[in-house]
């Protein structure tokens, strides 16, 4: 028996029952004990692998404030450029920016940007159409495997 990983919503939620069920029967008559856990859904592996793609053409063809990023250190800085802007209109992330003390900064307070892998899908879909455009207004000129990460994004929704 292998692992068992499905997204039930509510549209999907009785068609998918019996499935579910009979895995856990499966796994409990193999196993005599299953673990069974339930999460919420996350920002999807379509929109990781887009955003990632999209920092990458982004971080190899801006400079930010005058500095040449990695695309590791681009990701940082416009995680935390995207919220900061949510949170001047208003609209935190759900996780926000954490603050710890600092002596280096003028406020004494130093930003830690919020991780993509907490974003909803919802966070996530806002981050990509930011990126589009933070991209957009700096000239960026996005490469085939963003055009290709894309259309997977979009099959996906």
């Amino acid at each position: 028996m292998s692992n068992y990983s499905t997204k039930i919503n509510t549209e999907t939620l009785e068609q998918l029952i019996p499935q579910v069920n009979k895995f856990i029967r499966g796994g409990v008559s193999e196993y005599g004990t299953i673990v069974l856990t339930l999460g919420k859904v996350t920002r999807s592996t379509a929109q990781n692998a887009l955003w990632h793609a999209q920092i990458s053409e982004i971080a190899k063809q801006v400079k930010f404030n005058g500095a040449e990023l990695t695309a590791e250190g681009a990701k940082e800085y416009l995680v935390l450029v995207f919220a900061f802007e949510l949170e001047r209109d208003q609209r935190p992330l759900k996780q926000g920016i954490k603050y710890i003390p600092s002596g280096k900064t003028e406020s004494g307070w130093m930003p830690i940007p919020p991780k993509t892998s907490q974003f909803d899908i919802n966070e996530g879909s806002e981050f990509i159409e930011w990126l589009f455009a933070y991209g957009a207004e700096r000239h960026v000129r996005f490469n085939d495997d963003v055009a290709r990460q894309y259309d997977d994004y979009m099959a996906m929704q």
